[in-house]
């Protein structure tokens, strides 16, 4: 504009003036951009009012949707999944709630059949349990009587003994009575022989007086003879002379039956010394057959105090397992109520896995284990 460069008052109108046209410029400016700019606030707060009912919508179906499934999965229902896909923003929802339904399905699924398996092997450990528990009893009763049982052949085996020993002290008693009847025997054997020595020397002598007498028969024969040559002189003498030759004929008599005694005596103390070797040989013998007998009886009395001391530890035993298979009773007892208790605690966690619906065939299952 003209005259803005003078210096008097239409210069400083003239710079009012161009003041005034750029301010006009600059308001029109401004008002052309403010209106652009409203008109861009208003076209992105109408995209704003569309995206957030858009969203809304969406999130409302989402949260629909997600309060469906909870709802079903509230009453037990584990089949049904959210197949609708949401939005993107929001289909990770979706994903992990079918992800932890398919995830709970399963487990619930497991869950089941480890309860069926849990009450099967529950049912089999209580019939084992009984079984066990029969038996352990049954034995429990065996025991007793085989205790007692023992009981008694170890009061029997410890008599043997103790009989067995007096058996041995009268066999060595016995033995030494047999011994002392062996020396007796072997005295009277050699008193025997002395008597045998003596009648042999008897004998002798016997035998010489039979020779004297003969002689003394002879003498008198002839005193005779010449008592009767002289005549009535030597009848004196005759008559002594007959007298002498009986007394020689009686003392030979005499000495022959005394040698026929002897020789009988002699007879039957050799028959005697006989018998008595004989009863000396039994005797040995008898007493050779003490010794073994009284072998055998230590060896009796050892063996029964072997088996009096290995019956003592039987029967310890035999107690000790007796206690031991009562507490076997007594655990068995308690594993079958476990095992009871169990099978019952298995039933109600069926039950309790039956209030799902897994799949179609659960509930036919579900039934089928309650019943």
């Amino acid at each position: 504009m003209f005259g803005k460069d003078r210096r008097d008052e239409i210069g400083d109108m003239a710079r009012a003036l161009v003041i005034f046209r750029d301010n006009a410029v600059e308001a029109a400016s401004t008002s052309a951009e403010s209106e652009r700019r409203r008109i861009l606030v208003e076209t992105d707060r109408r995209s704003y009012d569309e995206e957030r009912r858009s969203g809304e919508a969406q999130i409302n179906f989402a949260v629909a949707a997600l309060a469906g499934g909870l709802e079903r999965l509230a009453k037990g229902n584990l089949v049904e999944e959210i197949e609708t896909p949401f939005s993107p923003h929001l289909e990770k929802l979706r994903n992990n709630f079918n992800d932890s339904l398919t995830r709970l399905r399963e487990t619930m699924l497991d869950l089941q059949t480890n309860a069926v398996a849990i009450q099967s092997n529950g049912s089999a450990i209580r019939s084992s349990a009984d079984a066990l528990s029969h038996r352990t009893e049954t034995q429990a009763a065996s025991l007793e009587e085989a205790a007692a049982a023992i009981e008694e052949i170890t009061v029997t085996v410890r008599s043997a003994a103790t009989r067995a020993r007096d058996a041995n002290a009268i066999v060595d008693e016995t033995k030494l009575s047999a011994d002392a009847s062996t020396i007796v025997v072997s005295n009277a054997i050699n008193a025997m022989s002395r008597i045998e020595a003596a009648s042999s020397k008897i004998e002798h002598i016997i035998g010489v007086i039979d020779e004297i007498a003969f002689q003394t028969n002879l003498l008198a024969l002839n005193a005779g003879i010449e008592a009767a040559r002289a005549g009535d002189s030597g009848r004196g003498f005759a008559v002594v002379a007959m007298e002498v030759r009986e007394l020689a004929q009686r003392s030979a008599s005499a000495a022959q039956e005394i040698k026929t005694l002897i020789l009988t005596a002699t007879n039957e103390v050799s028959e005697g010394v006989r018998h008595v070797q004989e009863t000396g040989s039994v005797l040995n013998e008898i007493s050779d057959k003490i010794s073994q007998i009284s072998l055998n009886v230590n060896a009796i009395t050892s063996t029964a105090n072997e088996q009096y001391n290995a019956l003592q530890e039987i029967n310890g035993s035999v107690k000790n397992m007796d206690g031991m298979t009562q507490a076997n009773a007594a655990i068995a007892e308690e594993n079958n109520a476990l095992s009871q208790q169990l099978s019952h605690e298995a039933d109600g966690l069926i039950m309790l896995v039956g209030q799902f619906k897994l799949n179609a065939a659960n509930t036919v299952t579900a039934a089928k284990h309650a019943a």
